[in-house]
This record gives structure tokens, C-alpha cells and sequence, in this order.
């Protein structure tokens, strides 16, 4: 980048600004450094470092926010009762109780198979297959909770555009237009 100055002696300069270290005036042959080093430290403050001069954090309050969900005057409890929540949630146990009953299974046959014909060669199947169901019941119920937050997530979502839109038809109602379908 090219800079712009004036030197003590008066003289009008032109130079590269990350050659300034080994820049001087061409009449005085005073180094440029120096001069404009000083100018910009002048001009910057300096910071004040006396802690009783830095304000206090704000305190951490456990007030509720005033819109639960960023939807003026909607809980979640109001926007799963708009939407299609019951069923979906319905749906999702009834997939997931299907699955915790054939991973139940698969617990209990090898152990039930163990205890009428006691044999050592299926103690160590039936150990990694309790292993194994036990562990799918966990993902089971892990999957079940996350699609229940990702139906709660989109269904807020959802809302808060509706929201939106309602609020653009009360400013301006005789304005709203229906969307094309581009044929």
C-alpha cells in the first residue's frame, strides 16, 4: 500500500508502507520510520488497564424469556396441539415398541436356548447376543428421542412462518399474492 506523507524538514513523500523500515527522506536523510511511527502511536489511546474501570458482568438471571420459542405468546404445547404431533408421535412409538420387542426377543431365545440345553458352546453366543440386543434397545430409545426434537424443531418452525405470514397479511391485506406454480 501506498502512503502519503510530509517529512519534519517539509518535504512531500510517497512511499510503500511495508517498506518503511528502510525508507528515508530523500533530502534530509532522516528515516521515515521514525517520523510517522510516533504520529500513529499519537494517535491511537491507550487502553486503561485498572480493573475498577471495567464494568461487572451482568447478572445471570433464571427468568424466563417473555416468548417461549421466539413465537409471541406460543408454548410448544400450543404449537403440537396445531400440528400433527399426536400422530406422529404415535407413529414413532409404535415403530420403536416394534423394534424393542424384536430386540427383547433377541435377548431372551439365546438365554432361554442356554438354559434347556446347557452348553458351553453357546454361552459365549448367547452372552454377545444379550450384548448386542441390549445395545439396540439403547439406540432404539436414543432414535425415539431425537426424532420426537426433530418433529418439535419443525413444527416451531412451521408455526413461526405461519406466524410470519399472518403478520404480513395484517400489514398489508388486499397485497398478498398467491404464490405461481412457474407452467
Amino acid at each position: 500500500m501506498i502512503m502519503t506523507g510530509q517529512c519534519a524538514c517539509g518535504q512531500k513523500l510517497e512511499f510503500e508502507a511495508e517498506e518503511i523500515a528502510e525508507s528515508v527522506c530523500p533530502s534530509c536523510n532522516s528515516p521515515l520510520a521514525s517520523q510517522f511511527a510516533r504520529r500513529s502511536e499519537n494517535k491511537l489511546p491507550k487502553p486503561d488497564l485498572n480493573p475498577s474501570n471495567i464494568p461487572p458482568f451482568p447478572a445471570i438471571t433464571s427468568e424466563r424469556p417473555s416468548e417461549p420459542l421466539g413465537l409471541p405468546g406460543r408454548t410448544l404445547q400450543a404449537v403440537r396441539q396445531e400440528s400433527c404431533y399426536k400422530t406422529l408421535r404415535g407413529l414413532i412409538e409404535s415403530v420403536i415398541g416394534f423394534g424393542v420387542v424384536i430386540c427383547g426377543l433377541i435377548i431372551v431365545i439365546p438365554i432361554i436356548t442356554l438354559l434347556v440345553t446347557p452348553s458351553t458352546q453357546f454361552l459365549f453366543g448367547a452372552v454377545i447376543t444379550t450384548a448386542v440386543g441390549i445395545l439396540a434397545i439403547v439406540i432404539l430409545v436414543a432414535i425415539k428421542q431425537a426424532l420426537l426434537l426433530a418433529i418439535d424443531g419443525v413444527d416451531v418452525l412451521i408455526a413461526d412462518r405461519a406466524d410470519r405470514s399472518q403478520v404480513f397479511r395484517e400489514i398489508s391485506p388486499g397485497k398478498v399474492e398467491t404464490p405461481t406454480t412457474g407452467k
